[in-house]
């Protein structure tokens, strides 16, 4: 509806939140709890990633905390809060009314969503280590802070928990040591149909700075193979069109770095 959204951090005296608004009126649409400045929330962890089909828009929202608080953790698996959430909203539904629903719980840092036909993808930060490939299915649980094959800050301990979790999904893939994924998409033309036996994606990263290709299974959904390509800086989102796709022309698209530079990438020779 030519109308531009953010998903933000706010703040009202000590206490900070994460709302999504609409730019021009900084109306409030969607707001989270909010957090004392003492339990020091980290907003880095604030997902943000989206994706649209037909008829509506999804969003990821994480937990923002960093170092770790059992309280703000435990908001993932919280079903009257947004946070550690993926959600489903209504597209027609977004303005000035929003309508929206808790798609799938569980999720600590989800920055990466892409949707490939009836399939979704995420890549999301697990803690120190144990960042995870997921597939996105309705209702699942993606069981963070109970179980992640990372260690906690500080003291190492694992996240492994006996609590029985209803609906729960582990992770496709789990990267030991964290490559801090950030954005994920569809793989370009040219690679996608030199691959066009496997769902192929696009994933940028921030501490391995490196672009990644994975292959995953048509019908199994397990990651068949992925491959590293290395470029020496942290790469934050990808150039996107207004539906939320990979913006490219003749094969090229693009790559906004920590930097603040945007890199003109094309696989001019692949394979």
């Amino acid at each position: 509806n030519e109308k531009a959204y953010g998903l933000v951090s706010m703040v009202d005296k000590n206490f900070y939140y994460l709302s999504l608004i609409e730019l021009e009126t900084q109306k409030n649409l969607i707001s989270g709890k909010c957090l004392s400045i003492d339990q020091s929330p980290d907003f880095n962890g604030s997902g943000g990633a989206y994706v649209y089909d037909n008829k509506n828009l999804y969003l990821s929202i994480g937990i923002p905390v960093f170092f770790g608080d059992d309280k703000i953790d435990m908001l993932a698996q919280d079903k009257r809060s947004i946070y550690g959430k993926i959600l489903r909203i209504k597209k027609e539904k977004l303005f000035p009314n929003i309508e929206y629903q808790i798609y799938t719980v569980g999720h600590r840092n989800p920055q990466g969503l892409a949707k490939i036909g009836k399939d979704m993808f995420s890549t999301e930060h697990g803690p120190q280590g144990g960042d995870e490939l997921n597939i996105i299915i309705e209702n699942m649980n993606y069981e963070w802070p109970y179980r992640s094959l990372g260690t906690r800050y500080g003291d190492g301990k694992s996240y492994k928990s006996d609590k029985i979790i209803d609906n729960f999904k582990s992770p496709i893939y789990s990267f030991i040591p964290s490559i801090a994924p950030s954005s994920l998409t569809l793989c370009p033309e040219n690679i996608k149909l030199f691959y066009s036996q496997n769902i192929c994606l696009l994933s940028l990263s921030l501490r391995a700075q490196s672009l990644y290709i994975f292959l995953i299974d048509k019908e199994k959904n397990n990651l068949v193979n992925y491959e590293q390509i290395k470029i020496g800086k942290r790469l934050r989102h990808f150039g996107l069109d207004y539906n939320g796709n990979l913006f490219y022309d003749n094969n090229s698209f693009y790559v906004i770095s920590d930097e603040l530079e945007i890199l003109k990438i094309n696989f001019k020779s692949f394979r």
